[in-house]
């Protein structure tokens, strides 16, 4: 019976009347038992108003414990986001990722969007050998080497595929120079590690 009531309540059935309804609200009746689920929408515009009243440099920072659970929801847009500029299954679309850089929310990530390796617009394209070029060179300034960890999504997947074509003798000479003029190392910083301690 509780469920029928609360299901006509959210339907707004016509034999649950107003005055029913006053009845029940007085004897502390509860229509949901869990809050409605917001929509991401509506996080969204939340987050937006949060970080509008902070206003304490570009970045969006929600602090853990928030009251209504804004931290939590955006830690797990951070992971979506991650995931989808590493190509992998996330509910993390375009177009959310773009409210949510608006916002701020993803400033202080480790490899920005702003980094050609990690942009959105190339998701779903592919690549060209120069934007990857492009993208190493950023890496090397922020980092000092061009050992990008094969981990480190498309630029270290693209690191590796330079070395193994190049140990084929499949590299042109001029992408050879290109990356030798860089400072690039033709075998990994394990590998060189290992030739070391034998």
């Amino acid at each position: 019976w509780v469920s029928n009531v609360r299901g006509a309540h959210e339907r707004g059935e016509s034999w649950l009347t107003p005055a029913r309804i006053e009845e029940l609200d007085a004897l502390g009746f509860r229509w949901r038992l869990r809050p409605r689920r917001k929509s991401w929408e509506e996080r969204s515009e939340e987050l937006r108003a949060y970080c509008a009243a902070k206003q304490d440099g570009d970045t969006c920072h929600v602090p853990v414990g928030h009251p209504t659970g804004l931290d939590r929801w955006a830690k797990n847009q951070k992971a979506q986001y991650r995931a989808f500029r590493e190509e992998k299954a996330s509910t993390m679309t375009k177009e959310r990722a773009k409210i949510l850089e608006e916002i701020g929310l993803f400033e202080k990530e480790k490899n920005p969007i702003s980094n050609p390796s990690k942009n959105l617009s190339s998701l779903g394209k592919r690549v060209s050998w120069e934007d990857r070029l492009a993208a190493l060179v950023n890496y090397q300034q922020e980092f000092g080497n061009c050992n990008v960890p094969t981990g480190q999504g498309a630029l270290g997947q693209w690191v590796k595929n330079q070395r193994y074509t190049y140990k084929k003798g499949k590299l042109s000479e001029k992408r050879v120079k290109a990356l030798e003029g860089m400072g690039f190392k033709w075998e990994s910083t394990k590998k060189l590690t290992k030739n070391k301690e034998t």
